[in-house]
């Protein structure tokens, strides 16, 4: 996911940078026993965002704000769903963990026979929803058959984005859960802050996730979708492993997946922590030998 200068740059960890790992979590060796929380749908983000905290009607300066990485703790503790212990090729319906009717309930009910052979005929899963209306063409040109589904994928949509859990003592620490869901648009969920890296086919974004219970400063990697269905194809294969391969990587020099959605234009992966720079700059930056224990560790 890093690469040299020129190529595309993404986001080394704070533990590759400058940080120590100890500042940036809590040992899970005292973490409390945990319950779970489904957090829920999200009708009014903006109105969660105090006046103390950001502004969610523009980018935010939140240099001043307390690091995401040392406010959670992570448990490794949590019960692993099935496509976390399995290391088949990973399984795009098992991945959309919150689907209400999936691909398959939508044209189920949409009743088309031939509409369901081409979607299986593309490989289209629940990872690929929303289909925008220019791909629903490719398995059916009625446009009495088009509207159909865009009502029925409509009330599948989601603007919930992550689930937490939360330990039983005092301070209620919350714990995120990786998941993913399918949104028509983010742009009430997730606040654009700045960029960190761009590539030939992505870029790489310091954005809040705005919250119920507070907001989240996390890094997103976004993919636009293309409108040729065989780089569709690619994308969505690519963005599946990646998203599963993620989901099992726990190690202090790695980034951790806090979640990922896909909405009309882009596929997207949430992960902590914010790096301070990307791999370029850090191999020009002088580090002292603390840091170097650090990069050895």
């Amino acid at each position: 996911m890093i690469s040299g200068r020129g190529q595309q740059q993404f986001p080394v960890p704070q533990s590759a940078g400058l940080r120590s790992p100890v500042e940036q979590e809590p040992s899970i060796a005292s973490a409390a026993p945990l319950r779970t929380v489904a957090i829920p749908s999200l009708s009014s983000p903006r109105a969660w965002a105090s006046p103390d905290s950001i502004d969610a009607t523009r980018p935010a300066d939140l240099s001043d704000q307390p690091h995401p990485v040392r406010e959670f703790v992570r448990s490794e503790n949590l019960p692993m769903s099935p496509q976390l212990s399995s290391m088949d090729e990973p399984d795009d319906q098992q991945l959309h963990s919150h689907a209400k009717l999936g691909i398959s309930g939508i044209l189920e009910a949409l009743g088309i026979e031939s509409v369901q052979n081409a979607a299986m005929k593309y490989g289209i899963t629940d990872l690929w929803l929303p289909l925008s209306k220019q791909m629903f063409r490719r398995l059916s040109t009625n446009a009495s058959q088009t509207q159909t589904f865009l009502v029925l994928q409509e009330g599948h949509l989601h603007s919930g984005l992550l689930t937490w859990t939360y330990s039983d003592s005092e301070d209620q620490t919350p714990i995120l859960l990786p998941q993913h869901c399918s949104l028509e648009d983010d742009v009430d969920i997730v606040v654009e802050n700045r960029l960190l890296g761009e590539g030939a086919v992505g870029i790489v974004e310091e954005v809040t996730v705005l919250l119920e219970r507070r907001s989240l400063v996390c890094v997103r990697k976004r993919i636009g979708r293309p409108k040729q269905l065989q780089a569709q194809q690619q994308i969505m294969a690519a963005f599946a492993r990646e998203v599963d391969v993620m989901r099992r990587v726990d190690h202090r020099h790695c980034v951790r997946s806090v979640g990922s959605y896909t909405d009309m234009e882009s596929v997207n992966i949430l992960s902590l922590p914010v790096a301070d720079m990307d791999l370029a700059t850090l191999l020009d930056t002088r580090i002292g030998e603390d840091q170097w224990e650090i990069l050895y560790r």
